[in-house]
């Protein structure tokens, strides 16, 4: 089954290029953190997104998922980018194809 389209992390130049060259459609990801975290964050707490228990790796991965201390030190709201693979995928996905400006899904 080939995919519609690939979300990616626009920084990912030359993956990218790859994917395009198979033949892949591509459709680089919203890649703000803190805005994207906190729009599924709400889309989370407002039932508007779930996940099946079959989604282990990235149910597990949501409790792993922690703040930078040392960056909240200096005042930063930033994540440590360790075992955070899922977490990008969901935030891309919900940022780049639920939200649709001004903190607005596409959920009524």
């Amino acid at each position: 089954m080939k995919p519609a389209k690939i979300i990616i992390d626009p920084s990912a130049a030359s993956f990218i290029t790859e994917l395009r060259r198979r033949g892949y459609s591509i459709k680089k990801a919203r890649n703000d953190v803190l805005d994207g975290i906190r729009f599924v964050a709400s889309m989370l707490n407002q039932e508007k997104i779930c996940f099946s228990a079959e989604c282990v790796n990235t149910i597990l991965e949501f409790s792993s998922y922690i703040w930078d201390i040392k960056a909240c030190e200096r005042g930063e709201d930033k994540p440590i980018k360790q075992h955070d693979h899922a977490m990008d995928a969901v935030r891309y996905f919900c940022y780049t194809i639920l939200y649709k400006g001004n903190g607005i899904s596409i959920f009524k």
